[in-house]
């Protein structure tokens, strides 16, 4: 009982959590099936730290319904600081000192293909990303060693158009991050927007740099507003679409508003937070309305892990927080469904078996300690299931990619609230 306890606090010490260590638990576990040793990257300080504490709390919650279901995972957990040389270190040197068979990362695009290329592909490690929408990753040359469970900035790009142009806004001003994630969503819907435009329109993208926010952008704010004055669509409304993180868009748009400069935001998944209403006050953003590609659809997958998330650690309005649960769930049911085949646990089955877990014909379970003990069941029958994750279909095409809807969300009365849900495909535009 000494060692038992001794081994569980050294765990801690290493900041290793491993969910057998649980004194308490009345769970049966099926011992013959390996533990898959999962390393996990998420952002807990720096620009995107907003989310981290949230995120990590959904992967705690991933791994506590997988061992009442029965399964338990070893997983090493590490914080990026929101850095691409930091995380690319901790997957290169900690990690591989680890031997995990399978990585969950990261939280943008830019640090998704950094570690994608710089570690997972090389080391033929199978990766999932959570919340990194660059269309990049889907044209990446991977191996088939890099997956994402939400979806591109490709389905996202194509709704906002959409719906911006819908609202007759004609000149478009974007503030982007300079990134894989900036360039990425910045050029889908401008390329979308131009194919609905039947008449003239301006767009003005201004680039700000990654990582740490600057002090001011009132700079680039008033060239902003002197271009749409001097050759943008006289009387044509504007619009300001930030296409940022959090603690970069509270300063330019203050500044913006401070300035009278503009007064009408449309916001994607990045921007998508209370933050920027506490710090600016709702009053601006009422009514206003943005989209994220977080891939929600409303059924008793979500609604379980709803529950058990707000039951365990009460409300949140982050983003992707379904996303990064399922990523955790999908890469454990595809490790468990790799040794009930007879295969050993590798990094190579857990690729080879994800789309045996998450994909038709098989057997639809869903998220949540009871749905994950009836796919391990039927793992171990020998049969396939689909996993429906609390983020929706968790189905990976060719590219690892998923088809998902896209949320369409707005600001009330300082809360965020979904309006509904839009498929890419019902705005294709053509010329």
């Amino acid at each position: 009982m000494l060692k038992f306890y001794a081994l569980c606090l050294l765990s801690a010490f290493f900041t290793l959590f491993i969910s057998g260590c649980d004194d308490d638990s009345n769970e049966t576990v099926d011992s013959e099936f390996e533990p898959v040793k999962m390393g996990l990257l998420i952002p807990l300080t720096g620009t995107y730290s907003e989310s981290g504490a949230d995120l990590d709390k959904a992967t705690q919650l991933a791994a506590e319904h997988l061992r009442e279901a029965g399964y338990p995972i070893d997983l090493f957990k590490h914080d990026t600081q929101s850095n691409k040389e930091m995380a690319y270190n901790s997957a290169k040197t900690r990690f591989d000192k680890k031997k995990i068979q399978t990585l969950i990362c990261c939280r943008s695009s830019a640090i998704t293909l950094e570690v994608a290329k710089k570690v997972s592909i090389d080391n033929q490690l199978t990766q999932i990303a959570y919340s990194a929408s660059s269309v990049e990753i889907t044209n990446l040359i991977d191996q088939d060693f890099l997956f994402r469970t939400n979806a591109s900035d490709k389905g996202q790009g194509t709704v906002l158009a959409r719906l911006v142009y819908d609202e007759g806004y004609r000149n478009i001003v974007i503030f982007y991050i300079n990134d894989a994630f900036g360039k990425s969503l910045r050029a889908e819907f401008e390329k979308n927007f131009e194919l609905l435009s039947d008449q003239s329109i301006y767009i003005y993208p201004v680039a700000h740099e990654e990582q740490e926010e600057q002090e001011t952008y009132l700079t680039q704010l008033i060239e902003a507003k002197h271009k749409i004055e001097t050759e943008g669509i006289k009387d044509g409304k504007t619009v300001l679409i930030p296409i940022s993180f959090v603690k970069q868009a509270k300063i330019y748009l203050k500044q913006a508003i401070d300035n009278n400069l503009f007064k009408n935001f449309w916001f994607v998944g990045s921007t998508k937070s209370k933050e920027l209403v506490e710090a600016l006050g709702k009053r601006h953003f009422e009514g206003m309305c943005g989209t994220v590609s977080s891939g929600l659809f409303f059924s008793s997958s979500l609604e379980k892990f709803q529950e058990s998330y707000e039951t365990k650690y009460g409300h949140s309005q982050t983003s992707f927080l379904p996303n990064i649960y399922d990523a955790v769930v999908v890469s454990a049911l595809a490790a468990y469904s790799a040794q009930a085949m007879g295969e050993a646990l590798t990094s190579f089955s857990i690729r080879d078996h994800l789309r045996r877990v998450a994909g038709w014909p098989g057997e639809q379970v869903i998220a949540g300690p009871e749905g994950l003990r009836q796919a391990l069941s039927y793992l171990r029958d020998g049969q396939e299931i689909n996993y429906v994750g609390a983020s929706g279909d968790v189905d990976f095409d060719e590219n690892g990619d998923v088809v998902t809807p896209v949320e369409i969300w707005c600001y009330e009365n300082g809360d965020i609230v979904t309006k509904r849900l839009e498929q890419p495909c019902l705005f294709c535009a053509k010329k």
